[in-house]
């Protein structure tokens, strides 16, 4: 019903919610569009939409061809449904929300314009057809049908000049080439078209429907989604997609297939022209096709010279001549000048790949290259001969020139082949001359296949000596720079006086690996600036406390998880061999013990590292990745402050000491880092290796007791110092290197350490093939090492660390985790021989299933039979225990879900997740502890990553199975839901990480369910400004914590001066305001938990947030329903007014004192808001005592609603929902009374209504007269 609303209530006639229903049927729909709510609807829509006041003074028949018009474009065009989809999420207040609702589901129901009495034919072709025609979709079919049309017509055109010359073929020719083509290819080209367009628009259409279908379901205007509706949507995307993709594919091909048979006979004449009419084969399909010719270059042609009389003349001619640069067309049939594509190159190409298939392909390894070279060395004389004869013979100087000459040679002999095969096509040679041509074509032809083998081998050597350089290159880099230092200090000293000389050896004695050499001896200035950027930003990013705790809290789960999963593996070699096995569970159980006594100087080491800045065990493999050398940014900012300070003097040097503290305190939080990784890796490393070693020791004495006596004590230690040479270098610290073959790893304390911190290498050999493997991760880091070092700015902060944590769950995935790349290394076995061709059926089935790979999808069955060819079955031994560790924690995680110790992501709309951690205490991927506090430990990976997944799949699985089977249409889509879980909450999951989140940050913004839902795009642009903004400042994620554990409540951070305002460690701004539950009431700021550090309370903040259980009737009540509570929206749907940009003198938004204000006002024992609390004389009740009271009262209103879910839908909680709500409706008028511009506008917007209704009273009346 429609009613005017005063000043005092609202500012504009309106409809009301209840009266906006999407029809039942289309004969509904024809009678709702006739009413006078529609037609009121329609006005105020389409004038808000369009800012034109003219729809609200036009005629009701008009109005209503706008709607079918509009809807028609907006249906059935992609740019009109995307300015649609644009409209409803960006639309932020809730009442036009509903009118577009209300609007399109009607006309989604009205009938055809054949049943329609307000539309015809005509009108409906206009729009529809018009709309249809415009689609940017019909592209697809323009582009099928052009290229179906080249490809067709090119095929045609070769049959047609098969064995034909030039002066053989005419224009008739060409035209039934082009007809052949259509009929061959059109008819499969609509097909391709029609399919493409059609699945495309089936997919839009449905997809539109179904988002605008669930936007009218949160609005009211419909209680569920149609699937019919839907179907219906897609079927008719599909339908009018096949015939537009039809029409336009079959347009397309025709107008090419015309073009290019044109263009065909335009060259034919141009061929003829200039007296080229032999040519033949592909030469001749290549000028017929080509269509960008130069016609001026044609005009000025030299002419063909007047060829050779005989054919022994032609073959001396060829022989004889000597390549000129003018020896190609039109002076020549063929190219003589080098290797191009030309007349017979299909014929180079086929003798090439037969010569490629005689050859040997023999793969060289970087380890066998290692071997050789070390035999080579062996032998210093001839070993010199051969690197002098590199660097200075000519053949090794001037291998540029050799490599040309090849191709020019290779080019040459089968141009003349070809021209020598073109002359077998003349009709006018005798017997004789046809002997003596082919004669000549198999010498040539003998040639030319010892030219491609020499040019092939020789490639090789090319490439093989490329990659030798890449074998040592930091190895070379330090060497360089030690005999010829970048830097200019260094430079002068090792060039200077005796003294400085020394200095400057004494220097390179205290640099303890490559690494540090080359940071020091490098000229600063000459390091690249995204290196020194990814640096800063890394720094800036990793200077919170928080993240260094999660980094050792997280490598310390592995010490007690690795030598489990050593321990298992030392049992699956039992049935292979014992002696073995006990020697590895014998290691595990070692290597256990030795952390705790190695922690001392792990912590030493880890000191050592941080005041020297640098790693000691492992440069090579960190948490940052090996493209960024720790200590660059620090020795930049000092440098390029030496270049404006060295001039000043003694007040330089005084600025330089303050350059020197900035510097040291920019990078200090990566020096964290890297002692953070000393520490896991030093301990980790030594327990390994003196478990390696003393079980050496322990198997080469038979008699082996540290018992015996001071003598036998003294032989270990002599012996272990020994054996402990082979993994470390004493007198450095650092780790001896370590190849990437399956063997170099599997027991080398090094390749241990790093698993257990996470910095193990991307790549890995494989066993079979001996090529490098590095998978996706791999790949990223080659790209973002070179050309593409820009993103380890913009967002690829961490590439590899992140990628093992991933790695790591994959290869600890129950069955699947076999089939990650380097699980495959490990399980790797010997194929198969060749069966004889006697072998009978039954065997030759069994050996199929057992080769190849089909053989390594049965590996896990024969290996229970064992019937395993494992290449190394300890390796074996290894991957499979950690898939069996993998069950072991699988099977945990669903044992922790189900007894509701672990929750999942909770809802996919995180506003609703927000509002249920403000009221209850509860938060997502959380441990629950036994009194109700709930631990985030989302961030704590690789290890609650399992349970996280699975909590996931349970809450999906819960909230179909908790439904009956007597349920309405609405739920059935749950089974969907069901059947993805899985996938949607490995997304999800994944996606929550902070290590991810960076990553696909600006993808979540542009599609995510999340955007689409919030409806304020400006909260999500501001989040991504500010992470950009964080980057670039100095400490800011240290800066941002000093700000947070400062603060006593959570903050609402929704502009971007908000999070901007966190950067301020001493105070928070007033400009941010607190975030509130439901009642009013700040919400606490969370605590954080570290191994009951602090007791129930927590420390002031860690990784891992805390909760305390909101332990009162309310928070116990709803914790587990569900709970979709609201809070109000910040756009005011009276004045229009943003409500978190209007702000009082006290600088509290006019939305947060709102929500202040629910405090202030008191309810009576029904519930209802009392308007004069002055003058009640009842029981006053503030919201959260009279929610209170209604679940403590089994007689109040509360309970006079059904208990639990009534098809989908708890009664009580709606009640609940539904009293919050009114106290905030009392809140704000109160509010409104404070914030006087609000009223103002409310004043203005009636006398312009009343001013408008006047003149239009007026109009009436002169038109009755």
């Amino acid at each position: 019903m429609a009613t005017s609303i005063n000043k005092s209530s609202t500012i504009t006639t309106q409809t009301f919610a209840e009266d906006f229903a999407k029809p039942d049927s289309a004969a509904l729909a024809l009678e709702e569009i006739q009413t006078e709510t529609f037609y009121n609807t329609l006005k105020s829509y389409y004038s808000y939409r369009e800012a034109d006041n003219s729809f609200n003074s036009m005629a009701h028949a008009d109005l209503l061809d706008y709607f079918y018009e509009d809807r028609s474009w907006r249906n059935n065009n992609t740019i009109s449904m995307g300015m649609d989809m644009a409209n409803v999420f960006g639309e932020d207040d809730e009442e036009r929300i509903r009118q577009f609702s209300y609007i399109q589901q009607t006309y989604a129901q009205l009938p055809s314009f054949w049943n329609d009495p307000n539309r015809n034919f005509g009108a409906w072709l206009i729009d529809n057809g018009g709309a249809m025609l415009a689609d940017p979709v019909n592209l697809v079919g323009l582009g099928v049908g052009g290229q179906a049309a080249k490809q067709g017509y090119k095929a045609a055109l070769r049959v047609a000049l098969k064995n034909k010359m030039a002066n053989e073929i005419s224009e008739i020719t060409i035209k039934e080439a082009a007809k052949e083509a259509e009929k061959l290819a059109l008819g499969k080209a609509i097909k391709k078209g029609a399919l493409t367009e059609g699945y495309i628009n089936a997919g839009i259409a449905g997809g539109q429907d179904v988002l605008l279908q669930n936007t009218a379901v949160q609005a009211g205007i419909q209680d569920e989604v149609s699937l019919k509706q839907s179907g219906i949507a897609t079927a008719a995307g599909f339908g009018f997609g096949t015939i537009f993709g039809a029409g336009f594919t079959a347009g397309a091909f025709k107008l090419t297939n015309r073009s290019l048979a044109k263009n065909s006979v335009k060259n034919l004449n141009d061929i003829h022209n200039y007296g080229k009419s032999t040519t033949t084969g592909s030469k001749l399909f290549d000028d017929l096709t080509i269509t960008n010719k130069s016609s001026k270059a044609d005009v000025n042609a030299p002419k063909q010279e007047k060829p050779p009389k005989t054919t022994k003349e032609y073959i001396k001619k060829l022989r004889g001549d000597k390549i000129k640069a003018d020896d190609k067309p039109p002076k020549l049939a063929i190219n003589a000048t080098k290797l191009k594509d030309g007349g017979y190159t299909a014929f180079v190409k086929n003798k090439i790949a037969e010569i490629t298939e005689q050859l040997e392909k023999k793969t060289i390894s970087k380890e066998q290259m290692i071997e050789d070279a070390v035999a080579l060395g062996q032998d210093r004389i001839k070993f010199r001969k051969m690197a002098n004869d590199m660097a200075n013979q000519e053949q090794f100087v001037k291998m540029y020139a050799t490599v040309v000459g090849q191709a020019d040679d290779i080019r040459s002999t089968f141009d003349k082949i070809g021209a020598l095969s073109t002359q077998l096509n003349r009709l006018d040679l005798a017997d004789n001359e046809v002997d003596d041509i082919l004669n000549e074509i198999a010498r040539l032809d003998m040639t030319l296949d010892f030219s491609i083998k020499r040019k092939k081998k020789g490639a090789e050597n090319i490439a093989r000596g490329q990659v030798a350089h890449q074998v040592d290159a930091k190895g070379n880099r330090a060497a360089e720079l030690i005999t010829d230092p970048e830097d200019p200090a260094l430079a002068l000293k090792k060039k200077g006086t005796r003294e400085e000389q020394l200095e400057y050896w004494r220097t390179v004695g205290q640099l303890g690996d490559r690494e540090q050499i080359i940071a020091a001896m490098q000229n600063v200035k000459k390091i690249d600036r995204w290196d020194i950027a990814a640096e800063y930003v890394n720094n800036n990013l990793l200077s919170s406390p928080d993240t260094h705790i999660l980094n050792i809290v997280s490598g310390l789960t592995q010490t007690v998880w690795k030598p489990a999963t050593m321990l298992l593996r030392g049992a699956n070699m039992l049935p292979h061999d014992k002696v073995r096995a006990g020697q590895i569970m014998r290691e595990a159980l070692h290597t256990f013990v030795y952390q705790f006594a190695y922690t001392g100087h792990a912590l030493k080491r880890a000191g050592k590292s941080f005041w020297q800045g640098r790693p000691i065990l492992d440069s090579t493999q960190m948490k940052y990745d090996s493209n960024i050398r720790q200590g660059q940014l620090q020795r930049w900012i000092n440098e390029f402050g030496k270049t404006f300070t060295d001039r000043l003097g003694m007040a330089g040097k005084v600025i330089q000491r303050g350059q020197k503290i900035i510097g040291g305190t920019v990078s200090a939080p990566m020096r964290i880092l890297s002692a953070g990784d000393e520490f896991l890796k030093s301990m980790m490393f030594k327990a390994r290796m003196s478990a390696a070693i003393n079980s050496k020791i322990i198997d080469e004495t038979p008699d082996f007791s540290l018992l015996k006596g001071d003598g036998f004590r003294k032989k270990y230690k002599e012996r272990a110092l020994e054996l402990q040479s082979e993994f470390i270098d004493n007198k450095t610290g650092r780790a001896v290197e370590i190849g990437n073959t399956v063997e170099d790893r599997l027991n080398a304390p090094l390749h241990y350490a790093r698993e257990g911190s996470y910095t193990n290498p991307a790549s890995q050999t494989n066993p079979i093939t001996g090529n490098q493997e590095g998978g996706l991760t791999g790949w990223i880091l080659s790209q973002t090492a070179g050309k593409a070092k820009w993103t380890r700015v913009f967002g690829l902060h961490f590439i590899n660390t992140p990628s093992n944590l991933l790695r790591w769950n994959f290869q600890h995935l129950p069955m699947l985790g076999r089939y990650q790349f380097q699980m495959r290394h490990l399980l790797a076995e010997a194929d198969l021989p060749d069966l004889d061709a006697g072998a009978s059926t039954f065997k030759k089935i069994t050996h199929s299933l057992s080769k190849g790979k089909l053989g390594r999808m049965t590996a896990p069955i024969r290996g229970v039979f064992g019937k395993s060819r494992y290449l190394n079955p300890e390796a074996a031994a290894e991957a499979n225990a950690r898939i069996q560790m993998g069950y072991l924690l699988w099977t945990g995680a669903l044992g922790l879900v189900m007894a509701g110790k672990i929750t999942g992501g909770g809802d996919r709309d995180w506003r609703k997740n927000r509002e249920k951690t403000n009221n209850t205490g509860w938060q997502p991927y959380s441990w629950k502890t036994n009194d109700g506090r709930y631990i985030s430990l989302n961030r704590l990976d690789p290890l609650f990553t399992p349970m996280f997944l699975v909590a996931d799949v349970m809450d999906i699985y819960s909230n179909w199975a908790k439904e009956t089977d007597d349920l309405p249409p609405s739920v059935d889509k749950q089974l969907t839901e069901v059947s993805i879980g899985a996938i949607t909450a490995l997304t999800r999951n994944i996606t929550s990480k902070f290590y991810t989140k960076n990553i696909i940050e600006l993808f979540n913004f542009m599609s995510s369910d999340d955007f689409m839902k919030s409806r304020s795009p400006e909260r999500a642009a501001a989040s991504q400004a500010a992470q950009f903004i964080y980057k670039g400042i100095p400490m800011s994620g240290g800066l941002r914590y000093l700000n947070r554990v400062g603060d006593e409540w959570e903050r609402e951070l929704w502009t971007l001066m908000d999070r901007i305002g966190t950067l301020n460690p001493f105070n928070t701004s007033d400009a941010t305001m607190p975030r509130r539950n439901m009642f009013g009431q700040t919400i606490d700021r969370k605590r954080g938990w570290l191994f009951g550090l602090g007791g129930d309370v927590g420390l002031w903040s860690t990784p891992f947030a805390m909760t305390n259980f909101k332990n009162n009737a309310t928070a116990k009540f709803l914790m587990d329903k569900e709970f979709n509570y609201m809070p109000p929206a910040k756009i005011d749907k009276y004045s229009g007014f943003n409500l978190k940009n209007l702000r009082n003198s006290k600088n509290q938004t006019a939305y947060d004192r709102w929500l202040e204000l629910k405090n202030d006002v008191f309810l009576d024992s029904n519930g209802r808001p009392i308007k004069n609390p002055s003058k009640f004389s009842g029981k006053k009740y503030s919201v959260q005592e009279y929610i209170e009271y209604a679940i403590a009262t089994p007689t109040s209103k509360l309970y006079k609603h059904p208990t639990g879910e009534v098809i989908g839908k708890d009664y009580q909680v709606q009640y609940i929902i539904d009293v919050i709500h009114g106290v905030e409706k009392m809140a704000y008028i109160n509010m409104i009374k404070e914030f006087p511009e609000i009223m103002e506008r409310f004043e203005l917007q009636n006398e312009f209504i009343k001013s408008q209704f006047d003149e239009q009273k007026s109009i009436l009346k002169a038109l009755i007269n």
